[in-house]
């Protein structure tokens, strides 16, 4: 699950992929509305315990995970303990909600929740909401740039807020950085 998942397997609300809603789930819910027992597990923690028992690792005490997606997120799995490493509400290596720019006009998250947070910047959809913030912030950088053209060509506003229009908008600039783009190298030079 793409989210905060604490030991016992319950979803905490604290979700890229939740948006606004007003509570997690506990596990024993969970189970509850499905008929049958289910186990629960962060994305980024699956993807470390999996790559602990790669080969190539298997000589390691500790292997540690970074993930850029929706949000930015990191595990370290423990070969003495065989676990990976949380606290009891497994926010342990929430990479992404550690604050960047605690300034007044700070980017807020899309829930209003985490003001001035890494994952506003840098994550998948922080960064293509990030450019939608600075062709406000630089209308005459952005109404000269590759990107706008060529988000014009594919019928898509540098304002959408669904994530899969903003996964389109960073496929989009990451040509247009290919390309030379000066607007979408700018703002790539503040996300980071």
């Amino acid at each position: 699950f793409a989210g905060v998942v604490s030991q016992d397997g319950s979803i905490s609300k604290d979700s890229a992929i939740w948006g606004s809603a007003s509570e997690g789930i506990e596990l024993a819910d969970l189970e509850r509305r499905l008929g049958f027992p289910v186990r629960v597990a962060n994305d980024v923690s699956a993807a470390c315990y999996r790559y602990a028992f790669d080969f190539q690792y298997m000589k390691d005490e500790r292997i540690s995970l970074i993930n850029i997606g929706s949000g930015i997120g990191a595990k370290t799995y423990l070969r003495s303990l065989d676990a990976i490493l949380l606290d009891s509400k497994g926010r342990t290596g929430e990479i992404g909600l550690a604050i960047v720019d605690p300034g007044e006009h700070a980017l807020a998250s899309q829930t209003g929740k985490f003001k001035g947070a890494l994952n506003n910047y840098s994550s998948g959809t922080g960064f293509a909401r990030f450019l939608g913030v600075l062709a406000q912030q630089c209308p005459d950088l952005y109404e000269s740039s590759l990107l706008k053209r060529a988000l014009k060509m594919s019928s898509i506003s540098i304002d959408e807020k669904s994530g899969a229009a903003l996964n389109r908008i960073n496929k989009i600039a990451i040509k247009c950085l290919n390309d030379g783009d000066i607007f979408v190298s700018d703002a790539l030079d503040r996300s980071v």
